[in-house]
Protein backbone atom coordinates (compact mmCIF):
# COMPACT_ATOMS: atom_id res chain seq x y z
CA UNK A 1 0.00 0.00 0.00
CA UNK A 2 2.83 2.40 0.46
CA UNK A 3 4.47 1.60 -2.42
CA UNK A 4 1.52 2.41 -4.41
CA UNK A 5 0.58 5.45 -2.47
CA UNK A 6 4.39 7.01 -3.55
CA UNK A 7 4.23 5.80 -6.95
CA UNK A 8 0.80 7.82 -7.00
CA UNK A 9 2.30 10.71 -5.52
CA UNK A 10 5.12 11.02 -7.29
CA UNK A 11 3.24 10.56 -10.65
CA UNK A 12 1.39 13.65 -9.45
CA UNK A 13 2.67 17.50 -10.98
CA UNK A 14 2.43 20.33 -8.89
CA UNK A 15 0.63 23.08 -11.00
CA UNK A 16 0.54 26.76 -11.08
CA UNK A 17 -1.74 29.40 -12.45
CA UNK A 18 -0.63 32.67 -13.32
CA UNK A 19 -2.88 35.25 -14.65
CA UNK A 20 -1.92 37.16 -17.67
CA UNK A 21 -3.41 40.66 -17.55
CA UNK A 22 -1.81 42.76 -15.08
CA UNK A 23 0.28 39.94 -13.97
CA UNK A 24 2.25 38.29 -17.11
CA UNK A 25 1.79 41.09 -19.42
CA UNK A 26 3.11 43.90 -16.81
CA UNK A 27 6.50 41.67 -16.54
CA UNK A 28 7.21 39.29 -19.07
CA UNK A 29 10.73 39.12 -18.59
CA UNK A 30 10.22 37.79 -15.22
CA UNK A 31 7.57 35.59 -16.40
CA UNK A 32 9.31 34.11 -19.38
CA UNK A 33 12.03 33.35 -16.91
CA UNK A 34 9.66 32.10 -14.13
CA UNK A 35 7.52 29.99 -16.48
CA UNK A 36 10.86 28.38 -17.68
CA UNK A 37 12.30 27.42 -13.82
CA UNK A 38 8.81 26.15 -13.02
CA UNK A 39 8.46 23.70 -16.06
CA UNK A 40 11.64 22.68 -16.08
CA UNK A 41 11.69 21.12 -12.18
CA UNK A 42 8.45 19.48 -13.22
CA UNK A 43 5.37 21.73 -12.78
CA UNK A 44 2.83 22.59 -14.94
CA UNK A 45 2.32 25.92 -15.70
CA UNK A 46 -1.49 27.67 -16.73
CA UNK A 47 -1.76 30.50 -17.85
CA UNK A 48 -5.46 31.47 -16.74
CA UNK A 49 -7.05 34.67 -17.97
CA UNK A 50 -9.84 36.25 -19.24
CA UNK A 51 -8.99 36.25 -23.16
CA UNK A 52 -9.12 36.36 -25.95
CA UNK A 53 -7.25 33.00 -26.29
CA UNK A 54 -5.63 34.10 -29.70
CA UNK A 55 -4.78 37.81 -28.27
CA UNK A 56 -2.96 36.48 -25.45
CA UNK A 57 -1.12 33.61 -27.16
CA UNK A 58 0.19 35.56 -29.79
CA UNK A 59 1.72 37.66 -26.80
CA UNK A 60 3.10 34.20 -25.17
CA UNK A 61 4.52 33.56 -28.34
CA UNK A 62 6.63 37.00 -29.12
CA UNK A 63 7.80 37.03 -25.71
CA UNK A 64 8.53 33.00 -25.89
CA UNK A 65 6.82 32.50 -22.08
CA UNK A 66 6.67 28.33 -21.98
CA UNK A 67 3.42 27.23 -20.37
CA UNK A 68 1.58 23.93 -20.20
CA UNK A 69 -1.56 25.17 -20.60
CA UNK A 70 -3.56 28.01 -21.61
CA UNK A 71 -7.52 28.80 -20.42
CA UNK A 72 -9.25 32.21 -20.87
CA UNK A 73 -12.81 33.00 -19.22
CA UNK A 74 -14.02 34.52 -22.39
CA UNK A 75 -13.73 31.59 -24.92
CA UNK A 76 -14.88 29.29 -22.46
CA UNK A 77 -18.40 31.05 -22.04
CA UNK A 78 -18.39 31.65 -25.46
CA UNK A 79 -17.97 27.85 -26.02
CA UNK A 80 -20.77 27.80 -24.11
CA UNK A 81 -23.10 30.71 -25.70
CA UNK A 82 -23.01 32.67 -22.72
CA UNK A 83 -21.52 35.43 -23.51
CA UNK A 84 -23.59 38.53 -25.08
CA UNK A 85 -22.46 40.55 -27.53
CA UNK A 86 -23.25 44.15 -28.10
CA UNK A 87 -23.44 46.28 -31.61
CA UNK A 88 -20.19 48.12 -30.66
CA UNK A 89 -17.81 44.94 -30.98
CA UNK A 90 -18.08 44.88 -26.80
CA UNK A 91 -18.99 41.93 -24.43
CA UNK A 92 -20.54 40.90 -21.36
CA UNK A 93 -20.47 37.75 -19.46
CA UNK A 94 -22.24 37.65 -16.46
CA UNK A 95 -20.19 38.70 -12.97
CA UNK A 96 -20.98 35.79 -10.93
CA UNK A 97 -19.88 33.55 -13.77
CA UNK A 98 -17.43 35.43 -14.63
CA UNK A 99 -15.77 36.12 -11.18
CA UNK A 100 -15.88 31.98 -9.95
CA UNK A 101 -14.34 30.97 -13.36
CA UNK A 102 -10.73 30.65 -12.17
CA UNK A 103 -11.67 29.35 -9.03
CA UNK A 104 -13.74 26.58 -10.39
CA UNK A 105 -10.88 25.84 -12.85
CA UNK A 106 -8.78 25.82 -10.91
CA UNK A 107 -10.37 23.04 -8.57
CA UNK A 108 -11.42 21.18 -11.41
CA UNK A 109 -7.47 21.30 -12.52
CA UNK A 110 -6.14 20.16 -8.87
CA UNK A 111 -4.11 23.73 -9.27
CA UNK A 112 -2.67 24.66 -6.05
CA UNK A 113 -1.41 28.12 -6.54
CA UNK A 114 -2.73 30.76 -8.71
CA UNK A 115 -1.19 34.24 -8.63
CA UNK A 116 -3.47 36.65 -9.87
CA UNK A 117 -3.70 40.63 -9.45
CA UNK A 118 -7.33 40.90 -9.32
CA UNK A 119 -8.82 40.78 -5.23
CA UNK A 120 -12.39 39.82 -6.90
CA UNK A 121 -11.14 36.31 -7.90
CA UNK A 122 -9.22 35.56 -4.61
CA UNK A 123 -13.37 35.63 -3.04
CA UNK A 124 -13.81 32.51 -4.86
CA UNK A 125 -10.88 30.14 -4.45
CA UNK A 126 -10.91 27.72 -1.62
CA UNK A 127 -7.33 26.17 -0.03
CA UNK A 128 -7.05 22.60 -0.96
Amino acid sequence: MQKTLATAQADTKSKIGVDFHGVINTRPDFFREFCREALKIGMEVYIISGGPRETILAYLNQYRISYTKLWCIYDYYEQRHQVEFYDDGSFHVADELWNKAKAEYCKEQNICVHIDDSAIYGREFATP
